[in-house]
């Protein structure tokens, strides 16, 4: 007999009511650049998007306009369903749960419903179905089921659970189709399928499918399609009895749809959709000229779909999938560098030649063209219309009225990193081997300055023509007091890679680098001291606008901030989520940080939302581990986890056997939040798990390796 767990949803917004509102606002790409991994509507019109760190997007015009609904949660939503513009489910990683009555105005959170008296379940949810207003169902990990019933608007909804373990299955569960309120099937790893037909007992599916299975929808209570993570798709039309493969394609597949019974889409890796027109007898590819992976679609009817996926991707055709426009708006190569000289004017720099320009102090950028697909990893404006740029194979371009660039010739094949323009004719390049190039007269010529060391050199400053600062590899940090005649070694406290720097005054400097590395100096650099960062991190840009506010960004999005010189920190980038190469503050709160996949985010409050906030940005309430991201992954993937206290952190990863196949972290770490990756370039696709060990918490979750 299954174990079953009834409930009343009481809805008030006297409890439950989360009121956040995020302190970084995404300048580019737009909306996003974020993971999203769900869509549904109500028509053509009405669609809502859910993803990475909580986010959740609506338009009610079909794309033309759109918003960010405010969710109280930075963890990963994995699906949304809207029954109208007031009434939504989202759900997602940890047990996330959460209902609103207004459009998301307002969030009763229902979490804490996944656990129970005796032992804490934050299994993590994956989808969302319903097949009317008072009938819906999600699933999730470890054979996670609700059911949603019984609506009154003056009581709340009826929940009824199967816990992990007490039902059919243990196995994690991916899709959820209902039929009607008694016929539903639900999908998972290793060709799970289950099924009820009284909305009460389920029975395990005997099929011969071995993949894990992504998605599940029917046309009818006996006909229907699955799609699995290995690109095939399989149709029954004996209520799943019998499954037969319809169609196998090279990249895995990951959200099927039905708009009729005859037309269906599916969506998968590297922009993959497919669509029949017979039944799902036959599949064809579409083009939709998007690299991006694919996690979700969405058919309003046999015209109007939307898919979505990694980095932001947003895809929608109005044709029946004849031509696609993506409504990600914005440059998704990474960002390498920043330069805010002044009177609104904003230059950013990245890969393949991306030049942004921005004109609204950094709140909203245009490419420029460079001329090169070289990647562009330094630049510097004395004033608002000067400016260089610099990259790889000894690359260095210039612009004299903010808009054209025109290449100059450095006399270098070497790859350059950072450049620092003390007026609009005497600037330095550093790069790779230790070089260091000069010019006197705005670059017309460039010349080869001694660094004296073979080391690659990532940054430089230049307080004026005279005196300067460069940093790179095993800890080297430079100085010239003669415009670069005579570059003089300094000593840094270790030899830890340094890359970013920060030039106050004379005396006042900070350079960062890995892991976690800030150095900084009061005489001008005769004496360096380490500054404690409470990161393990890569940091790769450092800041101060006095001394003693700064800032330093890295690598897991962490941006920590200080107010008393480096002796406090506190991190206030939580839920950015990716890499920062770069950074940029113009006084103590207004400031841009940018990084992968061309994220540009800017804050007029430090990164501090409010006090509650901080407090919670501080000190994380309790211990966790996140689902990694992305998921599935090739070759590699990032794992947050949150510490509420000190402890011993040892996280591992096994194969489906048990056998440990690496060792990501394995070390003392303060109270805070953390990610690490995991690169599996040299294992086969499956199953792995990762487990957690911190103190007495424990926690283990899965994770999908696609090759």
């Amino acid at each position: 007999m299954k174990k079953i767990f009834t409930l009343l949803f009481v809805l008030s917004y006297c409890s439950g009511i989360t009121f956040a509102q995020s302190a970084w606002k995404i300048a580019n790409p737009k909306p996003t650049y974020l993971g999203l991994s769900s869509v549904c509507g109500t028509d053509a019109n009405h669609i809502w998007i859910g993803g990475a760190n909580g986010t959740l997007l609506h338009t009610d015009d079909g794309g033309a306009t759109g918003s960010t609904i405010t969710t109280g949660t930075d963890l990963y939503l994995n699906a949304a369903y809207f029954l109208n513009s007031n009434y939504g489910w989202i759900v997602g990683e940890n047990g996330t749960f959460k209902f609103t009555r207004n459009g998301g105005v307002n969030w009763n959170d229902y979490s804490s419903m996944t656990d129970d008296i005796t032992h804490t379940v934050y299994e993590t949810l994956h989808s969302i179905s319903f097949s009317s207003p008072t009938n819906g169902w999600m699933v999730g990990n470890g054979g996670l089921i609700f059911r949603v019933s019984a609506y009154d608007p003056s009581i709340g909804y009826t929940l009824t659970k199967w816990w992990p373990g007490t039902g059919v299955t243990n196995n994690d569960l991916y899709g959820v189709y209902s039929v009607d309120s008694l016929i539903v099937y639900a999908v998972g790893i290793t060709g799970t399928i289950i099924k009820t037909t009284n909305g009460l007992d389920w029975n395990l599916l005997s099929t011969s499918i071995t993949d894990n299975i992504m998605s599940v929808w029917f046309v009818g209570p006996t006909i229907g399609y699955i799609c699995t993570d290995a690109g095939k798709i399989y149709k029954t039309t004996d209520g799943g009895a019998t499954w037969y493969v319809k169609l196998a394609v090279a990249d895995y597949l990951t959200s099927i749809r039905f708009a009729t019974a005859l037309v269906g889409y599916a969506c998968g890796g590297m922009g993959l959709v497919l669509k029949t027109t017979d039944g799902g007898e036959n599949w064809n590819p579409l083009t939709t000229n998007v690299t991006e992976d694919l996690n979700s679609i969405y058919s309003a009817d046999v015209n109007n779909v939307c898919a979505v996926g990694l980095v932001g991707q947003i895809i929608k055709s109005t044709d029946g999938g004849s031509t696609w426009v993506s409504l990600r708006k914005g440059v998704t190569n990474n960002i390498n560098g920043l330069a805010m000289p002044g009177s609104n004017y904003g230059w950013a720099v990245g890969d393949n030649g991306t030049i942004l320009f921005s004109q609204t102090n950094g709140s909203s950028w245009f490419p420029e063209t460079s001329g090169t697909e070289y990647n562009l990893t330094g630049i510097s404006f004395p004033d608002t219309y000067h400016g260089w740029v610099v990259g790889q194979k000894g690359f260095i371009s210039r612009t004299s009225d903010r808009t054209n660039w025109i290449a100059q010739t450095s006399g270098s094949l070497k790859d350059l990193a950072g450049v620092s323009f003390a007026d609009t004719s005497h600037g330095w390049t550093v790069g790779a081997d230790g070089t260091i190039l000069a010019t006197n007269n705005g670059g017309a010529l460039w010349s080869m300055q001694v660094s004296g060391t073979p080391n690659y050199l990532y940054a430089i400053k230049m307080k004026n023509t005279t005196k300067g600062w460069a940093v790179g590899d095993q800890g080297t940090i430079l100085y010239t007091s003669d415009g670069g005649a005579h570059w003089l070694t300094q000593t840094a406290p270790n030899t830890n890679p340094l890359f970013g720097i920060s030039v106050l005054d004379g005396n006042h400097i900070w350079v960062c680098g890995a892991p976690g590395t800030l150095f900084s100096t009061t005489d001008g650099g005769s004496h360096w001291n380490n500054v404690n960062v409470p990161t393990s991190e890569v940091l790769f840009s450092v800041c101060f606008v006095s001394t003693t506010t700064g800032y330093v960004a890295g690598t897991g999005g962490v941006v920590y901030k200080t107010t008393d010189a480096g002796t406090t920190w506190t991190n206030v980038g939580n839920g950015i989520g990716i890499k920062l190469s770069t950074c940029y503050f113009f006084d103590a709160n207004n400031g841009l940080v940018a990084g992968d996949f061309g994220a540009i985010l800017g804050t007029t409050t430090g990164g501090v939302v409010g006090i509650s906030d901080l407090k919670q940005n501080l000190l994380p309430s309790e211990f966790k581990l996140m689902q990694n991201y992305p998921n599935p992954f090739n070759p590699s993937t990032v794992i947050n986890y949150k510490l509420s206290k000190t402890a011993n952190v040892n996280i591992k990863v096994y194969d489906i056997l048990g056998r440990e196949v690496a060792t990501l972290v394995n070390e003392e770490k303060s109270a805070g939040t953390y990610n690490v990756r995991f690169n599996a370039a040299g294992l086969p696709s499956g199953v792995y798990i990762y487990r957690i060990i911190a103190g007495d918490f424990v926690e283990s979750k899965k994770m999908i390796l696609l090759k």
